[in-house]
């Protein structure tokens, strides 16, 4: 996730990006308009691809799926709440107008390239552990 969130804010400096898609002006004052103008306060269309908040949750829903933790039949109904979190945090940032789809494909694309090479990554030490055991002399 620090790898991911770091050249994300990497290609930010390099390559500044926003969105237009916000109204100017959301109506009304029950307690869900007055949450949505606090966050377009807080919370700026500016530098959004990739999305970050969608590069986490994909990559945590892939922890999910990955680790045997979850193997346990009590704990099996996690890897689908996950993936149940995920999409909803990633329709979220698209319907509260933080995130475009193409923020949020390039979010998953840099989510799914790291998982990969991760996973390759912890394949391949494993790999030429077994081949050096292979190579030893057998007066080893």
């Amino acid at each position: 996730m620090f790898a991911g969130m770091t050249m994300a804010l990497l290609f930010y400096a390099i390559v500044p990006n926003g969105l237009a898609l916000r109204p100017h002006y959301v109506s009304g004052n029950d307690i869900f308009a007055q949450a949505v103008r606090s966050l377009y306060r807080t919370d700026t269309p500016i530098n959004v691809c990739p999305s970050i908040h969608v590069f986490n949750s994909v990559t945590l829903m892939l922890a999910y799926y990955r680790c045997r933790c979850f193997d346990a039949p009590r704990l099996r109904w996690m890897r689908p709440a996950a993936a149940v979190l995920c999409v909803s945090i990633t329709l979220s940032t698209m319907l509260l107008k933080q995130h475009s789809v193409i923020d949020v494909v390039f979010g998953m694309l840099l989510a799914f390239a790291l998982d990969g090479i991760a996973a390759e990554m912890q394949r391949a030490p494993q790999t030429t552990q077994r081949n050096r055991r292979q190579r030893q002399p057998e007066w080893l």
